[in-house]
């Protein structure tokens, strides 16, 4: 009985290996595709400077592409950037953010701006070397100041001196931080800019082949008022001859439609030499006697007379 019970336990666990080899899933292939991981940082995440220095900041990447670099707060700006890098100036002191933004990635370098009691240069130190490729270039603004009045909208179109067409795409318009006096719309080498309120704010135009930056100083001024009427004449002074009729024709600059035949007119000097006769906004002077007549012509809504000379020979 013994060894009859032995052998069964023998076979059933027999069984069940074959059982457990033939119907295991097969684990799935070690070598499959890891998705790249978009990495974006600057090399320092904190700059230390001096008010009027210039330093070169660094950034790296995973993979190649161009970045969207942005200096908030007025402690320093960008002046140039590079394939790889960008050159900041110190403005004042205080404390700024350069931020770098690469598809959906972001990082931040914190800039410390402190006043050097020893005093600083404010051109660029000349121990800063801008890479080969970033030399031949030069940004083209069309004016370095513009104003608006809220509201008002302009277009700008910038370039570099000898360009190629695929440069046109890598421009950056960064609008100076912390103000809403414009607002700002940029594709390429174009922006448009819409003014929204009264004040100065201007925009750094940069490009990876410039070394220097451009900026254009926006003003926004309230709107200018308008125009008072005031009357103006198709001839002063106006010369006649003796016998002869000659138009003047009347005209108020700036007024509304019902005002614009709303003339009078007084002959103040010398009426003897002429005479007027008045049909609407026209005015018929006919030469009697040699001299020099005046016509004074008003309008209820004008501002001012307007006094004719008519000299008859």
């Amino acid at each position: 009985m013994k060894s009859g019970t032995s052998a069964i336990f023998l076979l059933t666990g027999f069984f069940a290996m074959i059982m457990s080899c033939n119907f295991q899933k097969p684990s799935p292939p070690s070598d499959a595709p890891v998705p790249e991981v978009l990495s974006v940082f600057w090399e320092h995440s904190d700059v230390s400077m001096n008010i009027g220095e210039i330093h070169e900041i660094k950034w790296n990447s995973s993979r190649p592409s161009q970045p969207n670099i942005i200096c908030e707060g007025s402690a320093a700006i960008i002046t140039g950037m590079t394939q790889n890098s960008v050159f900041v100036r110190a403005f004042e002191s205080g404390t700024g953010i350069l931020a770098l933004r690469i598809e959906e990635q972001e990082t931040v370098c914190i800039i410390t701006v402190t006043e050097d009691i020893f005093g600083y240069a404010i051109d660029e130190p000349e121990e800063i070397k801008i890479p080969a490729e970033a030399i031949p270039s030069k940004i083209i603004i069309p004016y370095e100041k513009e104003y608006l009045s809220p509201g008002q909208e302009t277009r700008i179109t910038v370039q570099l001196d000898n360009e190629n067409y695929v440069d046109e795409a890598y421009f950056v318009f960064t609008k100076e931080p912390e103000k809403n006096n414009i607002e700002v719309e940029s594709m390429h080498n174009a922006a448009i800019v819409k003014a929204v309120k009264e004040g100065e704010q201007f925009i750094l135009i940069s490009h990876p082949k410039a070394p220097v930056s451009r900026t254009i100083i926006y003003d926004v001024l309230p709107p200018a008022p308008p125009q008072p009427p005031i009357i103006d004449v198709s001839e002063s002074p106006m010369i006649v001859r003796k016998g002869e009729t000659r138009q003047l024709q009347l005209t108020l600059l700036n007024g509304d439609a019902a005002e614009k035949t709303n003339f009078q007119f007084q002959v103040i000097e010398n009426a003897y030499a002429i005479i007027v006769k008045q049909q609407g906004s026209t005015l018929n002077v006919t030469g009697i006697a040699p001299g020099a007549g005046k016509i004074r012509i008003t309008n209820s809504a004008a501002i001012r007379d307007y006094d004719v000379m008519v000299i008859v020979d």
